[in-house]
């Protein structure tokens, strides 16, 4: 059965432009975390400039609180409220739990470098943590956290987030090509300033996706997401089954943004792969 257990305290001083840091124990597997945080500023998720989480030093995920809860909402979570957000290891939302789950983070396991093996786990986890960066203005901060975990499980493959920017000079098309690529892609999310306009995915030279605003607003709310403002994704997932990820594993991989006018793209990718390898 799943629990929550509280989270060891969190280090550091815990003021404005600082990290805080908690080392997670291992012996579970770890479903998603909820951060909960107060200050005697008005402290939103605005305040969160970054989560990032490592596994035996290695960065696996990161987002910011406004990216991370406007990212939940079109998962299907609430809006971040009471000062409390939630991070998710598992696929969120899909409708047969072996597909949400499969990702989850599996540590506690015995080594077991048998590939036939049902426990097969050839590289042990041995350090979880969680680094929070707090932003400028906030004052008065505390931070505590709960994870949700069920038995210790092999490490399989996870859900990996990844994050990059990129600058549009004005109305046109900008060509994404040099995405990493070897990872099955669970979602890309691209957050905007709200001038995108049309997003097209293509694997060498074959168009597998092309959505205009409007297009992509009915096709995920007809599913099981929400469309947030200055949002657009590629989600093989937004129906509620998640056998069918995008293969990255080609010779050209490549995204193509049109947009009215500058803008900043910010992309958070989800790839689902091994903690150790990969993207």
């Amino acid at each position: 059965m799943k629990t929550f257990r509280v989270l060891p305290a969190f280090n550091g001083s815990l003021a404005a432009n600082t990290t805080a840091t908690v080392n997670i124990p291992i012996g579970f597997t770890i479903h998603s975390f909820m951060l909960d945080w107060t200050g005697s500023t008005t402290f939103g998720t605005g305040y969160i400039d970054d989560i990032r989480i490592k596994v035996d030093g290695r960065l696996i995920w990161e987002c910011d609180g406004t990216n991370l809860d406007k990212i939940n909402k079109y998962l299907g979570r609430a809006a971040s409220a009471n000062n409390r957000i939630m991070v998710d290891m598992d696929r969120f939302g899909l409708y047969e739990r072996v597909q949400r789950e499969i990702t989850a983070l599996g540590t506690g396991a015995p080594l077991d470098l048998d590939p036939k093996s049902k426990t097969y786990n050839p590289k042990q986890i041995k350090n979880v943590q969680m680094e929070v960066d707090i932003g400028t203005g906030a004052a008065g901060v505390s931070l505590t956290g709960k994870y949700e975990v069920s038995g210790s499980s092999p490490t399989g493959v996870i859900l990996k987030r990844r994050k990059q920017t990129r600058s549009v000079s004005g109305a046109g098309t900008l060509d994404i090509s040099d995405l990493p690529t070897g990872d099955l892609i669970n979602t890309i999310f691209l957050h905007d300033g709200g001038n995108t306009t049309d997003i097209v995915l293509e694997r060498d030279s074959f168009q597998v996706a092309d959505l205009e605003l409007l297009d992509w607003s009915t096709l995920v709310n007809d599913g099981i997401r929400t469309a947030q403002s200055n949002q657009m994704t590629l989600d093989p997932c937004y129906k509620g089954f998640g056998d069918q990820p995008l293969t990255t594993n080609v010779n050209d991989f490549r995204i193509k943004v049109t947009s009215s006018g500058a803008d900043t793209l910010t992309l958070f990718i989800d790839y689902i792969g091994r903690h150790d390898t990969g993207n």
